[in-house]
């Protein structure tokens, strides 16, 4: 990936977690999603985020500094 502003984007569902990377002009770069498993401790539905997180910074080959801000949508 090239070395310009980037953003990661969350979408939290009942059923499934999304997690992304997003350029300047709202071009997705890489996105992986995994399921909610909505019954369990919040604390677990976190972690599983954070592990998103980095795998898709990971996958990309993307330095946490490039990153701008982490949002939802």
């Amino acid at each position: 990936m090239s070395n310009t502003t980037k953003y990661i984007g969350i979408d939290l569902g009942g059923t499934k977690i999304s997690c992304g990377i997003v350029n300047q002009t709202g071009e997705i770069l890489i996105k992986h999603k995994i399921p909610t498993f909505a019954h369990r401790k919040s604390s677990e539905i976190i972690n599983d985020i954070i592990g998103l997180i980095h795998h898709v910074l990971e996958d990309s080959n993307t330095n946490i500094n490039e990153i701008k801000s982490i949002g939802y949508w």
